[in-house]
Protein backbone atom coordinates (compact mmCIF):
# COMPACT_ATOMS: atom_id res chain seq x y z
CA UNK A 1 0.00 0.00 0.00
CA UNK A 2 1.12 3.19 -0.70
CA UNK A 3 1.69 6.09 1.30
CA UNK A 4 0.05 9.80 1.18
CA UNK A 5 2.72 11.27 -1.15
CA UNK A 6 2.34 14.53 0.71
CA UNK A 7 3.28 13.33 4.04
CA UNK A 8 6.10 10.98 4.60
CA UNK A 9 9.70 11.13 4.23
CA UNK A 10 12.17 8.92 5.20
CA UNK A 11 15.65 8.51 6.42
CA UNK A 12 18.30 6.26 5.89
CA UNK A 13 21.12 6.06 7.79
CA UNK A 14 24.96 5.19 7.19
CA UNK A 15 25.50 3.82 10.43
CA UNK A 16 23.68 1.13 13.06
CA UNK A 17 23.32 3.33 16.33
CA UNK A 18 24.41 6.92 16.32
CA UNK A 19 22.75 8.42 13.92
CA UNK A 20 19.55 6.05 14.06
CA UNK A 21 19.50 6.95 17.25
CA UNK A 22 19.61 10.72 17.29
CA UNK A 23 17.05 10.56 14.53
CA UNK A 24 14.47 8.73 16.27
CA UNK A 25 14.94 11.10 19.50
CA UNK A 26 14.24 14.12 17.24
CA UNK A 27 11.05 11.78 16.37
CA UNK A 28 9.95 11.47 19.55
CA UNK A 29 10.29 15.05 20.00
CA UNK A 30 7.84 15.99 16.77
CA UNK A 31 5.59 13.14 17.94
CA UNK A 32 4.69 15.27 21.98
CA UNK A 33 4.50 18.80 19.92
CA UNK A 34 8.21 19.77 20.56
CA UNK A 35 8.87 20.60 17.01
CA UNK A 36 6.26 22.98 15.16
CA UNK A 37 6.86 21.43 11.61
CA UNK A 38 3.72 20.30 9.27
CA UNK A 39 2.62 16.71 10.36
CA UNK A 40 4.76 13.92 8.08
CA UNK A 41 5.00 10.75 8.87
CA UNK A 42 8.62 10.16 9.55
CA UNK A 43 10.41 6.71 8.98
CA UNK A 44 14.16 6.14 9.88
CA UNK A 45 16.35 3.33 8.39
CA UNK A 46 17.84 1.21 10.24
CA UNK A 47 14.91 1.23 12.19
CA UNK A 48 15.69 1.65 15.73
CA UNK A 49 13.34 -0.62 17.83
CA UNK A 50 13.36 0.36 21.76
CA UNK A 51 13.83 -1.77 24.60
CA UNK A 52 13.30 -0.48 27.73
CA UNK A 53 15.14 -1.83 30.74
CA UNK A 54 13.96 -1.83 34.41
CA UNK A 55 16.20 -2.43 37.38
CA UNK A 56 14.39 -4.58 41.01
CA UNK A 57 14.89 -3.70 44.31
CA UNK A 58 14.48 -6.11 46.69
CA UNK A 59 13.33 -5.02 50.11
CA UNK A 60 15.01 -7.29 51.91
CA UNK A 61 12.35 -6.36 55.13
CA UNK A 62 9.47 -6.76 53.72
CA UNK A 63 10.55 -9.66 51.83
CA UNK A 64 9.25 -8.10 48.79
CA UNK A 65 10.61 -7.19 44.78
CA UNK A 66 9.44 -4.23 43.80
CA UNK A 67 10.41 -2.44 40.35
CA UNK A 68 11.81 0.83 40.43
CA UNK A 69 11.59 3.18 37.32
CA UNK A 70 13.21 2.74 33.78
CA UNK A 71 16.77 4.08 34.20
CA UNK A 72 17.31 4.41 30.39
CA UNK A 73 16.81 3.13 26.91
CA UNK A 74 18.72 0.26 25.27
CA UNK A 75 17.93 0.06 21.56
CA UNK A 76 19.58 -2.06 18.51
CA UNK A 77 18.15 -1.77 14.91
CA UNK A 78 16.74 -4.08 12.57
CA UNK A 79 18.94 -5.19 9.52
CA UNK A 80 18.90 -2.82 6.86
CA UNK A 81 21.71 -3.57 4.40
CA UNK A 82 20.95 -2.74 0.43
CA UNK A 83 23.88 -3.84 -2.05
CA UNK A 84 26.83 -2.08 -3.63
CA UNK A 85 29.50 0.29 -2.64
CA UNK A 86 29.09 3.09 0.13
CA UNK A 87 27.57 5.22 0.04
CA UNK A 88 26.26 4.70 -3.20
CA UNK A 89 23.96 2.06 -2.16
CA UNK A 90 21.80 3.93 0.29
CA UNK A 91 21.44 6.59 -2.44
CA UNK A 92 20.62 4.24 -5.08
CA UNK A 93 17.87 2.88 -1.79
CA UNK A 94 16.85 6.00 -1.57
CA UNK A 95 15.60 6.61 -5.02
CA UNK A 96 13.80 3.51 -5.18
CA UNK A 97 11.78 4.61 -2.27
CA UNK A 98 10.79 7.89 -4.21
CA UNK A 99 10.10 5.77 -7.42
CA UNK A 100 7.67 3.38 -6.04
CA UNK A 101 5.85 6.06 -4.81
CA UNK A 102 6.63 4.91 -0.75
CA UNK A 103 8.06 8.55 0.42
CA UNK A 104 8.05 11.81 -1.45
CA UNK A 105 11.04 13.14 0.56
CA UNK A 106 14.13 11.04 1.30
CA UNK A 107 17.38 12.09 3.42
CA UNK A 108 20.61 9.81 3.28
CA UNK A 109 22.97 10.39 6.34
CA UNK A 110 26.39 9.57 5.62
CA UNK A 111 29.85 10.59 6.21
CA UNK A 112 33.20 11.31 4.20
CA UNK A 113 35.15 8.43 6.37
CA UNK A 114 37.33 7.49 3.20
CA UNK A 115 34.12 5.68 0.90
CA UNK A 116 35.05 4.90 -2.00
CA UNK A 117 32.18 6.14 -3.92
CA UNK A 118 31.14 9.18 -2.08
CA UNK A 119 31.39 11.26 -5.96
CA UNK A 120 29.45 8.98 -7.21
CA UNK A 121 26.76 8.80 -4.70
CA UNK A 122 26.84 13.00 -4.83
CA UNK A 123 26.66 12.87 -8.76
CA UNK A 124 23.27 10.42 -8.54
CA UNK A 125 21.75 12.27 -6.00
CA UNK A 126 21.12 14.61 -8.51
CA UNK A 127 19.47 12.89 -10.41
CA UNK A 128 15.08 13.62 -10.37
CA UNK A 129 12.61 11.07 -9.46
CA UNK A 130 9.49 11.78 -10.84
CA UNK A 131 10.26 15.86 -10.27
CA UNK A 132 12.41 14.81 -6.77
CA UNK A 133 15.61 14.40 -5.58
CA UNK A 134 17.59 12.40 -2.79
CA UNK A 135 18.79 14.87 -0.34
CA UNK A 136 22.22 14.38 0.97
CA UNK A 137 23.05 14.93 4.36
CA UNK A 138 26.75 14.88 4.76
CA UNK A 139 29.73 15.38 7.17
CA UNK A 140 33.10 15.27 7.09
CA UNK A 141 35.14 13.33 9.04
CA UNK A 142 32.13 12.29 10.61
CA UNK A 143 28.91 12.91 12.00
CA UNK A 144 30.32 13.44 15.18
CA UNK A 145 32.09 16.65 13.54
CA UNK A 146 28.15 18.61 13.51
CA UNK A 147 27.80 17.48 17.35
CA UNK A 148 31.00 18.81 17.71
CA UNK A 149 29.42 22.30 16.24
CA UNK A 150 26.60 22.19 18.99
CA UNK A 151 29.16 22.79 21.59
CA UNK A 152 31.72 25.50 20.07
CA UNK A 153 33.26 26.74 16.86
CA UNK A 154 35.62 24.72 15.19
CA UNK A 155 37.31 24.75 11.65
CA UNK A 156 39.75 21.46 11.92
CA UNK A 157 40.75 18.79 9.41
CA UNK A 158 40.06 15.69 11.71
CA UNK A 159 41.27 12.42 10.16
CA UNK A 160 39.08 9.99 11.96
CA UNK A 161 35.99 9.16 14.51
CA UNK A 162 38.05 7.86 16.86
CA UNK A 163 41.74 6.23 17.21
CA UNK A 164 41.62 2.71 17.85
CA UNK A 165 44.15 -0.20 18.70
CA UNK A 166 45.99 -1.53 15.65
CA UNK A 167 45.75 -5.62 14.60
CA UNK A 168 42.74 -7.54 13.77
CA UNK A 169 40.63 -6.73 16.18
CA UNK A 170 40.72 -3.26 16.42
CA UNK A 171 39.49 -1.35 19.65
CA UNK A 172 38.77 2.37 20.80
CA UNK A 173 41.86 3.65 22.93
CA UNK A 174 39.39 6.21 24.14
CA UNK A 175 41.16 8.98 23.04
CA UNK A 176 41.03 11.97 25.54
CA UNK A 177 41.50 9.78 28.28
CA UNK A 178 44.95 9.64 29.08
CA UNK A 179 44.57 5.81 29.46
CA UNK A 180 46.73 4.87 26.40
CA UNK A 181 50.31 5.78 25.38
CA UNK A 182 48.68 6.16 21.54
CA UNK A 183 45.77 8.81 22.92
CA UNK A 184 46.30 11.25 20.39
CA UNK A 185 44.34 13.81 22.52
CA UNK A 186 42.54 15.04 20.11
CA UNK A 187 44.62 16.24 17.43
CA UNK A 188 43.78 13.13 15.17
CA UNK A 189 40.45 12.30 16.25
CA UNK A 190 36.84 13.88 17.12
CA UNK A 191 35.93 11.87 19.62
CA UNK A 192 39.61 12.25 21.88
CA UNK A 193 39.05 15.79 20.94
CA UNK A 194 35.30 15.76 22.25
CA UNK A 195 36.27 13.91 25.26
CA UNK A 196 39.15 16.00 25.82
CA UNK A 197 36.68 19.25 26.09
CA UNK A 198 34.16 17.09 28.36
CA UNK A 199 31.32 16.98 25.46
CA UNK A 200 30.68 13.68 25.64
CA UNK A 201 32.88 10.19 26.23
CA UNK A 202 31.21 7.72 23.60
CA UNK A 203 29.28 8.05 20.38
CA UNK A 204 29.56 4.45 19.84
CA UNK A 205 27.03 3.41 22.53
CA UNK A 206 23.17 2.60 22.64
CA UNK A 207 21.98 5.50 23.46
CA UNK A 208 20.88 8.75 21.56
CA UNK A 209 23.06 11.62 21.92
CA UNK A 210 20.78 13.96 21.13
CA UNK A 211 19.73 14.64 24.64
CA UNK A 212 23.08 16.47 24.88
CA UNK A 213 22.51 19.33 22.38
CA UNK A 214 18.72 19.36 22.72
CA UNK A 215 19.27 23.08 24.14
CA UNK A 216 21.99 23.95 21.91
CA UNK A 217 20.69 23.30 18.61
CA UNK A 218 20.42 27.00 17.44
CA UNK A 219 24.17 27.49 18.27
CA UNK A 220 24.91 24.39 15.68
CA UNK A 221 23.09 25.50 13.37
CA UNK A 222 24.55 28.92 12.97
CA UNK A 223 28.11 26.86 13.45
CA UNK A 224 27.39 24.69 11.19
CA UNK A 225 26.20 27.81 8.43
CA UNK A 226 29.65 29.43 8.94
CA UNK A 227 31.82 26.78 8.44
CA UNK A 228 30.18 25.84 5.00
CA UNK A 229 31.12 29.96 4.45
CA UNK A 230 34.27 29.34 5.71
CA UNK A 231 34.59 26.05 3.83
CA UNK A 232 33.51 27.59 0.37
CA UNK A 233 36.48 30.59 0.97
CA UNK A 234 38.94 28.13 2.27
CA UNK A 235 38.52 25.02 -0.28
CA UNK A 236 36.85 26.61 -3.31
CA UNK A 237 36.98 24.13 -6.58
CA UNK A 238 37.44 21.48 -4.01
CA UNK A 239 34.19 19.16 -4.32
CA UNK A 240 32.12 19.07 -1.37
CA UNK A 241 32.30 15.44 -0.80
CA UNK A 242 35.96 15.66 -0.46
CA UNK A 243 36.44 18.47 1.88
CA UNK A 244 37.48 18.58 5.63
CA UNK A 245 36.06 19.51 7.43
CA UNK A 246 32.55 19.95 5.92
CA UNK A 247 28.98 19.51 7.49
CA UNK A 248 25.71 19.95 5.84
CA UNK A 249 24.07 17.20 8.06
CA UNK A 250 22.13 20.45 9.66
CA UNK A 251 19.77 20.92 7.51
CA UNK A 252 18.06 17.58 7.88
CA UNK A 253 18.22 18.62 12.02
CA UNK A 254 16.59 22.23 10.91
CA UNK A 255 14.16 20.40 8.31
CA UNK A 256 13.00 17.97 11.40
CA UNK A 257 13.18 20.66 14.35
CA UNK A 258 11.33 23.83 11.81
CA UNK A 259 14.55 25.85 11.99
CA UNK A 260 15.70 28.12 9.22
CA UNK A 261 19.62 29.08 8.97
CA UNK A 262 21.20 30.76 5.85
CA UNK A 263 24.44 32.25 4.87
CA UNK A 264 23.70 35.68 2.51
CA UNK A 265 26.20 36.43 0.29
CA UNK A 266 27.50 39.64 -1.16
CA UNK A 267 25.90 40.29 -4.27
CA UNK A 268 22.82 36.76 -3.81
CA UNK A 269 19.14 37.53 -2.97
CA UNK A 270 16.72 36.09 -0.54
CA UNK A 271 13.25 36.23 -0.97
CA UNK A 272 10.85 35.93 1.42
CA UNK A 273 7.24 36.03 1.02
CA UNK A 274 7.86 38.59 -1.66
CA UNK A 275 10.43 40.53 0.74
CA UNK A 276 13.41 40.44 -1.77
CA UNK A 277 16.70 41.08 1.16
CA UNK A 278 20.49 41.62 -0.84
CA UNK A 279 23.83 42.58 0.12
CA UNK A 280 26.53 43.96 -1.19
CA UNK A 281 29.91 44.72 0.51
CA UNK A 282 28.72 47.85 2.26
CA UNK A 283 25.08 48.08 2.73
CA UNK A 284 21.73 45.37 3.09
CA UNK A 285 18.57 46.85 0.96
CA UNK A 286 15.01 45.47 1.71
CA UNK A 287 12.18 45.73 -0.91
CA UNK A 288 8.83 44.90 -0.28
CA UNK A 289 7.14 43.58 -3.29
CA UNK A 290 4.47 42.57 -1.13
CA UNK A 291 1.11 44.25 -0.68
CA UNK A 292 1.24 44.33 3.63
CA UNK A 293 3.30 46.14 5.63
CA UNK A 294 6.36 44.38 7.34
CA UNK A 295 8.08 45.78 10.74
CA UNK A 296 11.45 44.91 11.15
CA UNK A 297 12.16 45.12 14.98
CA UNK A 298 14.06 47.25 16.88
CA UNK A 299 17.91 44.95 17.58
CA UNK A 300 17.25 42.85 14.53
CA UNK A 301 20.58 42.83 13.77
CA UNK A 302 23.26 41.15 16.00
CA UNK A 303 27.37 41.35 15.07
CA UNK A 304 29.78 38.42 16.53
CA UNK A 305 32.90 39.20 17.50
CA UNK A 306 35.76 36.70 17.13
CA UNK A 307 36.27 36.81 21.09
CA UNK A 308 32.86 35.09 21.23
CA UNK A 309 30.80 38.47 22.32
CA UNK A 310 27.72 39.77 20.71
CA UNK A 311 26.54 43.16 19.80
CA UNK A 312 22.95 43.92 18.91
CA UNK A 313 21.81 47.03 16.91
CA UNK A 314 19.29 48.19 14.46
CA UNK A 315 16.38 50.54 14.67
CA UNK A 316 12.42 49.47 14.36
CA UNK A 317 11.73 49.80 10.77
CA UNK A 318 7.74 49.75 8.70
CA UNK A 319 8.77 48.67 5.13
CA UNK A 320 5.60 49.87 3.46
CA UNK A 321 4.10 47.92 0.18
CA UNK A 322 6.99 48.91 -2.87
CA UNK A 323 9.33 50.11 -0.50
CA UNK A 324 12.80 49.88 -0.63
CA UNK A 325 14.86 50.54 2.79
CA UNK A 326 19.02 50.78 2.74
CA UNK A 327 20.63 49.50 6.03
CA UNK A 328 24.22 50.86 5.89
CA UNK A 329 26.49 47.96 7.01
CA UNK A 330 29.81 49.68 7.48
CA UNK A 331 29.15 51.51 10.74
CA UNK A 332 29.07 48.53 12.16
CA UNK A 333 32.11 46.90 10.87
CA UNK A 334 34.94 45.87 12.78
CA UNK A 335 38.38 44.42 12.69
CA UNK A 336 37.13 41.92 15.33
CA UNK A 337 33.89 40.93 13.48
CA UNK A 338 33.15 37.65 12.43
CA UNK A 339 29.92 38.11 11.33
CA UNK A 340 26.49 39.11 11.71
CA UNK A 341 22.86 37.69 11.80
CA UNK A 342 19.82 39.22 10.71
CA UNK A 343 16.83 37.98 12.71
CA UNK A 344 13.87 38.56 10.07
CA UNK A 345 10.01 36.20 10.35
CA UNK A 346 12.19 33.49 11.89
CA UNK A 347 14.40 33.62 9.73
CA UNK A 348 18.23 33.79 10.47
CA UNK A 349 20.09 35.33 7.80
CA UNK A 350 24.17 34.84 8.67
CA UNK A 351 26.39 37.31 6.53
CA UNK A 352 29.90 38.62 6.90
CA UNK A 353 30.87 42.07 4.69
Amino acid sequence: MKRNPNKTLLIICEGVNTEPLFFNSILEEIKIGTYAIDPIEITIKPEPRIVEIVETKKYESFKIERKKQVLRKAISVEPFEPKGPPPLKWVLNGQDELKDGTYNEVWVVFDHDNHPARKEAFEKAGEEIGGRKVNIAFSSMAFEYYLLLNFEQIYFPFNRTECRTTGKNKKSIECGSNQNSLDCQGKECINGYASSKGYWNNSKGVTSLFPLIKTRLQTGFENSVWLRAQSNVRETGIEIYNRNPYVNSDELIKRLTGNSWTWLNIGESYNFRQIEISLDAAQMKLVNNSNVTEIIPAAAFTKVYSNGKRKTFGDRMLLYPGDTFVIDLLTEKSYEHLYSIFYFENKNLMFSI
